[in-house]
């Protein structure tokens, strides 16, 4: 069996014309999968079309078999199969297949995006506006078969190997849109990939990543390509003054004041010059932080007595200049980060995500496909749709939408949306998302989206 330890969906040796592609439109999604060589001569009883939404109607329901699958591709077929002409279609030609309708489904909607990057600018709030884009990284797990250890190594369970799969993910949040998926195990940690935001970051663009990601070499190189960015610092990072070179006690410096805003150097061999942002937390906040750390079951960790006084703080380290952002105007920026926390507990919530691959036993082709799969419907839902209803929403209500409550409400009306075949279609449910998918009215304070995109 040929071993793809990792793969990037947003790079693909199949690339289709992006100029017209419509998801919705099952000759489209067979074009792709002429093109992308699923098919070696005509049509079977699988096509392309009815594999791929098929499996949609499959996902709506939570759950993931070969003969619920093959009951779906029938119903729109009108025909009836047996799971194991399913279990045979499942293989590096339908995994081709399935990769480029997914790079399809994000290509054409970025360059949409981008080319109405400069209206988009006008839009965002004061604090966002210097920066090109604003791009969140994080990535999520879900477990798998553990007869996929090999190929998704996990943690060990009763001595035995268990299989875990982890999807990186980069969030333009101006755009409101997934510019970059990538598949690799629990053990390809994010700090192994904190070099895959060079290949969608340009100058100018802010980036917001938390601890996970932080690696001083990769903060260079994100300064040298005049990648702006703000990161949580890591203890234990020794600091040194900028100007005068001398190695800083930080936690003594800190201790002095409850704000500290200065330019260091990070990094005993790397000296990467950047800005220290750190503020004094609430004694209630900085008590709950230390009893956690103190209860970690991972008992590498070894926290010092040091690392637990920091946690009094929340310390950053930016190359944002302080005449763009101010040391609190850092702090409420980076609150931004936790919108790609809500859209991952949103796919678990309402997307069937994890139960996708809930299985005994999956092999490595389907493992693929289903991840693909899965990624679409996310991509789609999360675009095109969002992007349809937000726009109808906008003329019936100031309030904006709430990306759990669109997910919530999406997943009510999955019935009706599901059998769209026009976007149009959405018409006469747009408004049920006025009502309740926004924001509810808040006397004293702006909702989280109202604070950074007006």
């Amino acid at each position: 069996m040929v071993k793809i330890r990792q793969s990037s969906f947003a790079h693909q040796m199949i690339q289709p014309c992006p100029a017209c592609f419509n998801l919705e439109n099952p000759s489209d999604v067979e074009r792709i999968a002429w093109e992308s060589g699923y098919y070696r001569q005509e049509a079977k009883k699988i096509s392309g079309s009815s594999l791929v939404l098929g499996f949609f109607n499959m996902m709506k329901l939570g759950v993931n078999t070969l003969s619920a699958w093959c009951i779906e591709i029938g119903l729109m077929g009108k025909c009836a199969m047996h799971r194991s002409s399913l279990h045979e279609r499942l293989d590096p030609r339908t995994l081709s297949f399935v990769q480029a309708v997914l790079r399809q489904t994000m290509e054409l909607r970025v360059k949409q995006s981008y080319a109405k990057q400069g209206d988009l600018q006008t839009g965002a709030s004061p604090l966002l506006r210097y920066f090109g884009n604003v791009l969140l990284c994080d990535s999520t797990c879900a477990k798998l078969p553990s007869n996929l250890a090999e190929y998704f190594p996990s943690s060990y369970s009763h001595g035995e190997p268990t299989a875990t799969l982890r999807v990186q993910t980069i969030y333009n949040y101006k755009h409101e849109q997934f510019e970059r998926f990538k598949i690799g195990s629990f053990r390809d940690n994010d700090q192994s990939e904190s070099n895959l935001i060079l290949e969608v970051a340009h100058a100018g663009d802010l980036v917001l990543r938390d601890l996970g990601y932080f690696v001083l070499e990769n903060l260079r190189k994100m300064s040298n390509m005049g990648i702006f960015f703000i990161s949580k610092f890591r203890p234990g990072t020794v600091v040194y003054d900028a100007l005068s070179g001398e190695k800083i006690d930080l936690l003594a410096h800190l201790k002095k004041k409850k704000r500290m805003d200065i330019p260091v150097l990070l990094g005993s061999k790397e000296k990467v010059p950047l800005r220290l942002v750190a503020e004094k937390l609430p004694e209630e906040v900085a008590r709950k932080k230390r009893q956690k750390a103190r209860g970690d079951r991972n008992k590498k960790a070894n926290h010092s007595e040091e690392y637990y006084e920091l946690l009094g703080w929340v310390v950053f380290v930016t190359n944002v200049e302080e005449k763009i952002l101010s040391a609190e105007q850092v702090a409420e920026v980076y609150r931004i980060r936790w919108f790609i926390e809500i859209i991952f507990k949103a796919w678990k919530t309402h997307f069937n995500f994890t139960k996708m691959f809930e299985k005994q036993k999956m092999n490595y082709w389907r493992v693929h496909i289903t991840i693909a799969l899965v990624l679409i419907r996310i991509a789609y839902w999360s675009l095109d749709v969002y992007t349809y209803i937000k726009k109808g929403v906008a003329k019936i209500t100031n309030r904006p939408l709430s990306i759990l409550k669109y997910f919530s409400v999406l997943n009510l009306l999955s019935q009706q949306v599901s059998t769209i075949r026009h976007l149009e279609e959405l018409d006469p449910l747009i408004p049920q998302f006025a009502v309740h998918a926004t924001y509810d009215r808040r006397k004293n304070r702006q909702n989280f989206k109202e604070r950074h995109i007006c």
